[in-house]
């Protein structure tokens, strides 16, 4: 039995795949789609500007990077170190990968994690000085 429970993925879009690859021990590269009506993306965001950016880029959406953590902290942190994946591709294929979205869970509950903006930062005021 698999005694690994916690993943973290990252939706990718610019790269094409028919079958998985298994990159390591902790993460895989595996074909995916989010082809479905906009209103069942509905119950996989958080937030409205979450389900709008969902609802642009969910049809060009066309891998997943899968990484295996013992927990879902620990797969966070294999996922954040293992973005450089996303460089390699995209040099040696000279194409670029955009990992625009991600989720976190556990083996049991994958299909039903929520998605998050995973490459999006939030703009913050400059500090004012006088």
């Amino acid at each position: 039995m698999d005694k690994t429970l916690g993943i973290a993925c990252t939706l990718g879009i610019g790269l094409t795949l028919d079958v998985e690859f298994q990159i390591t021990r902790e993460f895989s590269l595996r074909p995916t789609r989010l082809d479905c009506d906009f209103r069942q993306l509905e119950g996989l965001a958080d937030t409205q500007r979450t389900y709008g950016f969902l609802c642009s880029l969910a049809p060009h959406v066309t891998f997943e990077l899968d990484v295996d953590g013992d927990t879902s902290q620990e797969a966070v942190i294999n996922a954040w170190n293992s973005q450089w994946v996303f460089v390699h591709l995209s040099i040696i294929g000279r194409h670029p990968l955009f990992g625009p979205f991600g989720r976190v869970g556990d083996r049991l509950t994958v299909q039903d994690m929520r998605i998050y903006p995973a490459a999006f930062w939030e703009p913050r005021p400059f500090p004012r000085t006088n």
